[in-house]
C-alpha cells in the first residue's frame, strides 16, 4: 500500500489571530501585500511557505483547507484523494476538492469542490489527519471508472509498483480489491475500460512515463517490452532499460526530467554526473553482442503517438497485424 502524504502546515484562520487583535480584514490586508496566500475563504499560508511547495502540496493544502471546514460527510475522492497516497497525476492537478457525500444522489459541482453520490464501506475509509480519505484500491476504481483506460492504469501502475517491494501477495490483494471494486458497479459506463486497466497494469513500471509510453507503444500497434529487465556485460550489471525488445535487438529509455533533478532519482550526484553515467550506461548497452540500438524518448513524445511511432519505427521495431495488437479501450475525459 501506499504511504498516506505527510501532513501539511495548517493554513491560518482568523480565529487563530483573535488574541493579536487580527481578524480575516487583517489577513485580507496581509494577502493583499503578498505576505499571505488566500487558499480558500478563511484560510491563508505564508507566501514562502506557498512558494515552497510542489504542486501536490498546494493541491493537498487545498483538500485539507476545504474538507476541514466542511461537515465531516464528505469524503476525499478521486484525485483528492490520489494527491493524499502519492499517486502520479497525468498532466497537473485538478483546481476543485473531489469528494463522495453518501446522502446525495447526483453530482453537484462549484467553482471549489465536486460532490458524488457512492457508498463506501468502512474498509475503504482511512482517516488522514482528520480528513476522510477513500483507500488506493477505491482510488484507483473511482478514477478508472470516471476518467477512463488511462489514467486508471496510471494509478493502478503505481499503487502495484509501490507493492513491489513487499510480498508478491501484498500486490494481488490490491488487485483483487479493484476488481471487486468494479464488479460492485458493473452498470457504469466506463466499467469495461476499468476492467482492461487492471488487465494493462504493471507493476514494473516505474514513472509515470513509462506508463504512459507502453499505453502509446500498444496503440500503435507495437509489440510490447520486457520492463526493466537487468542487463549485464563482462564488468558485471549494467542496469535495468526501461524498455527491451530481445527479439528485434531493441532497448528503449525514457528520458523524464526527475531522472536529471529530482534527489531520489540522483542519489547524491550533480546532474552533470547523471549525464555521464548514462553516457556510459548506454555504451555498454550498445556493446552487448545482441543489441543494435539504444532509443531514447521524453515526456513529448510519449504522450505524441506519431512522435513515438516514428522514433521506433526509424529503430526497426515492427508493428503487429491488426489481429494480433492489443486492442485498448480510448482516452476520454470525465
Amino acid at each position: 500500500m501506499p504511504p498516506l502524504h505527510e501532513p501539511l502546515p495548517q493554513p491560518f484562520a482568523p480565529g487563530d489571530f483573535v488574541s493579536t487583535g487580527r481578524d480575516d480584514r487583517g489577513l485580507r490586508r496581509l494577502a493583499e501585500r503578498g505576505l499571505l496566500v488566500r487558499v480558500v475563504r478563511g484560510a491563508y499560508v505564508p507566501s514562502e511557505t506557498w512558494q515552497a511547495f510542489s504542486p501536490r502540496q498546494r493541491y493537498l493544502t487545498l483538500v485539507q483547507a476545504s474538507l476541514s471546514r466542511l461537515d465531516g460527510a464528505l469524503t476525499a475522492s478521486h484525485w483528492s484523494a490520489a494527491a493524499v497516497w502519492g499517486f502520479p497525476v497525468p498532466k497537473s492537478w485538478p483546481k476543485v476538492v473531489e469528494t463522495i457525500d453518501e446522502r446525495r444522489e447526483s453530482s453537484s459541482r462549484t467553482s471549489r469542490i465536486i460532490r458524488r453520490p457512492g457508498t463506501i464501506d468502512p474498509g475503504d475509509l482511512v482517516d488522514w489527519h482528520g480528513v476522510r480519505v477513500t483507500s488506493p484500491a477505491r482510488t484507483a476504481t473511482d478514477l478508472a471508472l470516471t476518467y477512463g483506460f488511462d489514467d486508471g492504469v496510471l494509478v493502478m501502475d503505481f499503487a502495484l509498483h509501490s507493492a513491489l517491494g513487499e510480498h508478491e501477495r501484498l500486490r494481488e490483494e490490491i488487485k483483487v480489491q479493484i476488481e471487486a471494486q468494479i464488479e460492485q458497479r458493473p452498470h457504469l459506463r466506463r466499467a469495461r475500460a476499468a476492467r482492461a486497466a487492471v488487465d494493462f497494469a504493471d507493476p514494473l513500471a516505474e514513472s509515470p512515463l513509462e506508463t504512459i509510453s507502453r499505453i502509446t507503444i500498444a496503440r500503435q500497434r507495437f509489440p510490447a517490452p520486457t520492463l526493466q529487465e537487468t542487463l549485464a556485460d563482462d564488468a558485471g550489471t549494467i542496469g535495468r532499460p526501461d524498455c527491451c525488445w530481445r527479439e528485434y535487438g531493441l532497448l528503449g529509455e525514457v528520458d523524464g526530467d526527475l531522472k536529471y533533478t529530482d534527489p531520489a532519482f540522483m542519489g547524491g550526484r550533480s546532474a552533470a554526473q547523471v549525464v555521464r553515467n548514462e553516457k556510459t550506461r548506454q555504451r555498454r548497452f550498445e556493446n552487448l553482442p545482441w543489441v543494435r540500438r539504444v532509443v531514447r524518448w521524453g515526456a513529448r513524445e510519449a504522450r505524441d503517438p506519431q512522435a513515438l511511432s516514428s522514433i521506433l519505427s526509424a529503430a526497426g521495431l515492427p508493428r503487429l497485424p491488426a489481429r494480433e495488437a492489443l486492442v485498448l479501450p480510448g482516452r476520454r475525459t470525465a
